[in-house]
């Protein structure tokens, strides 16, 4: 393994715990969650639709996985948004801790953007289960593909309501890390 790739790696696995608590960044008071029928206006809105993915979903398998129209995606920064070792979704059996995402003020959150259709916004749900899809304001976001413009669209994310950390009973799973760090690593 080449020094390289370690420095590569040990950078993601850095950057997919980092939550830069000290930056000062307004959240938008216009950011909120989707509430019940509130997923009728995504399905029904003229706006294009985005997902924000902060976890497997900047790795482009882990995307098309759900919808094979997901394949291209922009590298952002989300203001106002903490990422973190925080997600079980409380099934009945082995429950490991996945990576989650808060509303937090002075946080800031690497991903990437995607399209998604509406009739799309199912299958995520379905695989997002246990996270509430939260909306981002555009003026949270930063285009880290050379854009200098946010997509006018609405954008979303699935969000966590509580944060409930790693233990021996939830552990972090290597193979969800590595799907994690190979999004960092690869092709967005």
């Amino acid at each position: 393994m080449s020094d390289q790739y370690v420095l590569s790696r040990r950078k993601a696995i850095a950057l997919l715990g980092i939550s830069a608590a000290g930056l000062a960044v307004e959240a938008n008071p216009a950011t909120s969650h989707a509430r019940a029928g509130e997923l009728d206006k995504v399905g029904g809105s003229a706006r294009p639709q985005y997902i924000f993915g902060y976890g497997s979903l900047v790795q482009r398998q882990s995307r098309m996985g759900t919808s094979a129209e997901a394949e291209f995606a922009s590298p952002v920064i989300v203001h106002g948004v903490s990422r973190g070792w925080f997600d079980q979704t409380g099934g009945p059996s082995w429950n490991p801790t996945y990576l989650g995402a808060v509303l937090e003020k002075d946080s800031v959150c690497n991903g990437v953007i995607f399209p998604v259709a509406s009739a799309e916004f199912a299958a995520y749900g379905e695989r997002e289960v246990g996270y509430q899809l939260t909306k981002i304001d555009p003026s949270q976001i930063t285009m880290l593909d050379g854009s200098q413009t946010v997509p006018e669209a609405d954008i979303w994310f699935y969000g966590n309501t509580e944060k409930r950390f790693p233990s021996s009973e939830h552990p972090i799973v290597q193979s969800y890390v590595d799907v994690c760090l190979d999004g960092c690593l690869g092709d967005r």
